[in-house]
């Protein structure tokens, strides 16, 4: 198994376990825009979605992109990140 921690470099495989949505989702919210794009982790624990448990842990990334440009609504207080499922993620 990968150790992902803070400061590792990541590409995101898939978002939700795909590379493409498979049910309806807001524009802003198509996070799938972002899979095959690099970044590192951020967050010095990951931590467990209290609606996607099964999915596993998640760590912050921040990603070498600009989410405003690709109309992207950002959740977190840093610019360009989002929670990731690691499952989600491989390190680069």
């Amino acid at each position: 198994m990968n150790n992902f921690e803070l400061g590792n470099k990541v590409k995101l495989i898939s978002f939700h376990g795909t590379k493409i949505p498979t049910e309806p989702v807001g524009i802003k919210e198509n996070f799938w825009k972002i899979v095959d794009s690099d970044g590192e982790i951020i967050s010095e624990k990951l931590k467990m979605h209290p609606a996607f448990r099964e999915k596993g842990k998640q760590a912050l990334v921040k990603f070498d992109l600009n989410f405003e440009d690709l109309g992207l609504i950002s959740h977190n207080s840093i610019p360009n990140s989002i929670w990731i499922f690691i499952s989600d993620l491989t390190l680069i």
